[in-house]
């Protein structure tokens, strides 16, 4: 996962996430900070790159979530915001890149 990113007040979140067991794109994806609900939503944004490596289902897997982020506290830093997916009733963590 791209690292998330923090323009003033508003954190944005954009990236991909699909259900490879069950062949299709995951129900939803959920923003946490601190062990806070921050964002969440559904995949809907084509991501053909995507489609190309986990067939037709990967069509609308992309997503982008934003949302206020307060001035302090875990949210004030991008990376301290976890990203989860969820699919089939299971929720994954997204990863994000070494280094954050």
């Amino acid at each position: 996962m791209r690292p998330p990113v923090r323009d003033g007040g508003i954190v944005s979140i954009g990236e991909w996430a699909v259900d490879r067991a069950r062949g299709q794109a995951v129900d939803y994806v959920l923003a946490f900070t601190g062990g806070r609900p921050l964002a969440s939503g559904r995949p809907t944004i084509e991501r053909p790159d995507v489609e190309k490596l986990y067939e037709e289902y990967a069509e609308q897997s992309g997503f982008v979530l934003r949302a206020t982020a307060p001035d302090d506290g875990p949210a004030a830093r991008a990376a301290d915001v976890r990203v989860f997916a969820v699919a089939g009733g299971e929720a994954v963590e997204i990863a994000q890149p070494e280094g954050l």
